[in-house]
């Protein structure tokens, strides 16, 4: 005998044995009775514990009774009712008439009794009872069915339960009018789209919005859907205010369709308003004013830099800057325009050389102060001294004298019409450029200029065609110093 041959014919001996012991008690007693509770069908706002339906006990859609059937109680479920989908099914089962004219009037419907198992006295001990829930609902609505399954002497008996869930209330969102009182949704500032706020709400902080403005609110079986709320924002500066665009998104990605885009009943696409099913669309403008300036501070009062192998130091805004705020924003990079030094949108870096320390103390010291400009041309400063030294022996011995720093220039008349004149005073030799400068910092004048020392001419100018009314500024630039005046023309 091979071992194959001895392998099958023990497995067929225990098959007979467990057979003939079987056959032998169900010759004594009758089969079990599994009957599950009856089949319900619910609204998606009822409302339910799903961890709650494997216990045999709980009464939500019906308990599961053991051996006495007196115990069974009817399935009454306390919900809304849907006319137009199933309620066909269940007219039968309510105790009073349905209220067409109330679709969220909540009935008691009854929908049959618990469930029950029956088995032979003497041999209830051998009984084992599990629920097994399959849930297949997608985004909410669907079936669930429970598995009630009864294992007795090693054979197991079964009997389901049916739950079907469906929608009885369909999110609507008027695509067109944001304000329709039907809608399904709140949208925030009750779907007012422009307002004027102050930047001391602190707005742009989406962690310190004002509820109302940020608080989209949706009615209906909401958890029947997959709905997604999110917005994109946008800053667009104008003249004495800027305006904030929110763009919100409301998604319900159950009946989403993105290769679909609706139309109205001319045939026109819907388009931002409602560009696809399943996405709805709602833009607030809101114009921001601000009056008041940022905040900013130097690192130290005094700031001290070495000359490097070059022989120079270029010193640059974020050298100096020690802290920054807005009152308009919690985020500078949103509004913060770039940093510059005097006063001068052109002037956004510091080179010192060799030539301008001082031959007695070797170094080089200078009150200078910080600017920035918010979006809405609001200015402030800061101030600290800068102190230039040559600490690594990089400078020559002897340093050329520093330049006196008296000179000055006077323009008249200020305003000026169409001539104009600068007058420049000291002593020593000057040679460089002026340049007019709009506000915006595009050049519209320049000149170069070679001063001999003890002449201080007048220069007389001509206002051109290009130069219109208005505010400009006049920048006096040599290799070791600069000045910048403020030049107003007018008719």
């Amino acid at each position: 005998m091979t071992y194959s041959h001895y392998t099958t014919r023990i497995s067929l001996f225990a098959i007979l044995s467990f057979l003939f012991v079987h056959t032998a008690l169900l010759s004594q007693k009758s089969l079990p009775v599994v009957h599950a509770p009856d089949d319900i069908i619910i609204s998606g706002n009822f409302e339910f514990d799903m961890d709650k339906l494997t216990d045999p006990m709980d009464s939500t859609f019906g308990r599961f009774v053991l051996f006495d059937t007196s115990n069974r109680k009817d399935i009454v479920i306390y919900d809304i009712i849907c006319q137009d989908r199933w309620f066909s099914h269940i007219k039968d089962f309510i105790e009073e008439p349905y209220d067409s004219s109330d679709r969220h009037k909540k009935y008691h419907i009854h929908y049959g009794k618990d469930g029950y198992l029956l088995v032979d006295d003497g041999y209830q001990d051998s009984v084992e009872v599990s629920i097994r829930i399959n849930d297949g609902r997608e985004c909410g609505q669907g079936g669930i069915t429970r598995t009630f399954t009864v294992t007795f002497i090693g054979v197991r008996y079964q009997d389901k339960q049916q739950i079907w869930l469906t929608d009885c209330s369909q999110l609507y969102i008027n695509p067109i009018n944001v304000q329709d009182t039907t809608d399904n949704i709140i949208w925030p500032n009750g779907g007012v789209d422009t307002l004027t706020i102050n930047c001391e709400d602190r707005f742009l902080s989406k962690y310190n919005a004002p509820p109302e403005l940020t608080h989209i609110e949706l009615f209906g079986a909401t958890h029947l859907k997959n709905i997604s709320m999110q917005y994109t924002d946008w800053i667009c500066p104008k003249d004495d205010y800027y305006e904030f665009l929110r763009v919100w998104n409301v998604n319900d990605w159950c009946t989403y369709d993105p290769d679909s885009i609706p139309i109205d009943e001319n045939n026109i696409p819907y388009g931002f308003a409602h560009p696809h099913p399943g996405e709805w669309n709602f833009a607030q403008v809101f114009k921001v004013k601000d009056d008041v300036a940022p905040v900013l501070t130097c690192k130290k009062d005094t700031m001290d830099f070495a000359i490097t192998s070059d022989g120079s130091v270029t010193i640059y805004p974020k050298d100096l800057l020690g802290t920054i705020s807005d009152n308009c924003t919690m985020d500078t990079s949103f509004l913060i325009h770039d940093l510059y030094f005097d006063d001068d949108p052109q002037y956004t870096s510091l080179k010192v050389s060799c030539a301008v320390l001082s031959s007695s103390t070797h170094q080089f010291v200078r009150p200078i102060q910080l600017w920035v400009t918010d979006g809405l041309n609001n200015k402030a400063h800061a101030s600290t001294v800068i102190r230039v030294t040559d600490p690594d022996g990089y400078c020559p011995t002897a340093t050329k004298k520093v330049p006196s720093q008296k000179e000055d220039i006077r323009i008249s008349p200020n305003p000026a019409r169409d001539n104009w004149s600068i007058t420049f005073e000291g002593s020593q030799r000057l040679k460089g450029e002026i340049t007019l400068l709009d506000l915006t910092g595009a050049v519209v004048f320049r000149k170069p200029i070679d001063i001999e020392a003890g002449k201080r001419p007048v220069i007389h100018l001509k206002r051109g065609a290009h130069i219109s009314n208005g505010m400009y500024l006049l920048k006096w630039k040599t290799p070791h110093s600069q000045l910048v005046r403020r030049v107003c023309f007018t008719d």
